[in-house]
């Protein structure tokens, strides 16, 4: 928790973001952290990206890639982009996900819809052709 004593949320303009469109962006990975799944039976890599240039340059992609799972579809497919990140940013065999950040990639994203009917962005692809 955080003390926020003395903030009024009338005293500021409501910051709303809209969902980041289909494309190719040129990103870095700033931040990753390994976390338990909710019902504690696998692991995921949480990512955060940050867009280096154009129309949304600064702006900040989340996405969560299934590291293992007891769904062998879904840690495949976790895997599977983890492998096109590591191939992008040339380490191959990485023994952090610190390993990853800072290094530039192409980013390819889509747009789906998350389990409340809510538009969200997921990292598709990436590759190294920047």
């Amino acid at each position: 928790m955080g003390n926020l004593t003395g903030f009024k949320a009338a005293d500021y303009k409501e910051q709303a973001f809209d969902v980041l469109p289909a494309g190719d962006y040129d990103v870095v990975i700033v931040a990753s952290e390994l976390k338990t799944t909710k019902k504690g039976d696998g692991h995921y890599l949480e990512l955060q990206l940050q867009v280096l240039s154009g129309q949304y340059q600064n702006r900040r992609l989340f996405d969560r890639l299934n590291i293992d799972n007891p769904n062998a579809t879904c840690q495949l497919i976790g895997r599977g982009v983890l492998s096109a990140i590591c191939r992008a940013v040339q380490v191959e065999t990485p023994n952090d996900s610190a390993e990853l950040h800072n290094k530039p990639l192409k980013a390819v994203v889509r747009v789906a819809k998350d389990d409340r009917d809510r538009k969200s962005t997921r990292l598709n692809s990436s590759h190294t052709d920047i």
